[in-house]
């Protein structure tokens, strides 16, 4: 087991991968402990600003998508427009911000200003962005839903109109 201050050996291979491809001999890298799909990073890069990392198997259209985000200061840009491959893992690297939860209710007047403001933008931004997402498959939903009934036979309870529905209603 890796101890606190000490780095996994993927993580070091991950590190030296980033040096290379940011040409930063002296980068290091820290695991942020968040609860998301994909591993997290701050990089740090005496003498500069640290940038925050993303890595781990995204849809390709959402690349491209992350790729072609218009230069908005609502939207942090990527850090490298060209996209990183470790080990079969999409690397997304960003400039770091540092971030701090107001609970809605204590926002100041200007805060919530800023919000409503940045709410719009961003809502001006994506709403004619394709999202990208494979195509909807009803008929492979249905066999999900029904391996997991054959395995949680309990299930069949809460599903069972689920269960019984046509194809046609499904689809």
């Amino acid at each position: 087991m890796v101890s606190e201050n000490e780095i996994s050996p993927e993580d070091v291979q991950f590190q030296d991968f980033l040096r290379a491809q940011l040409a930063s001999a002296d980068l290091t890298v820290e695991r942020l402990p968040l609860d998301t799909m994909m591993k997290t990073y701050r990089l740090h890069r005496p003498g500069l600003s640290p940038l925050f990392c993303k890595r781990g198997r995204i849809n390709p259209m959402m690349a491209e998508f992350l790729r072609n985000l218009p230069d908005d200061p609502i939207v942090i840009p990527l850090f490298c427009k060209d996209l990183l491959d470790f080990q079969g893992e999409t690397v997304l690297v960003f400039p770091w911000r540092d971030l701090q939860h107001v609970p809605l209710a204590e926002l100041t007047e200007s805060q919530f200003e800023a919000f409503v403001e940045g709410s719009q933008r961003l809502y001006t931004i994506l709403k004619d962005a394709v999202i990208a997402r494979e195509a909807f498959d009803a008929d492979r939903w249905m066999e999900t839903v029904r391996d997991y009934c054959r395995m949680k036979p309990l299930a069949r309870l809460f599903l069972g109109a689920i269960l019984r529905m046509r194809p046609s209603d499904y689809r």
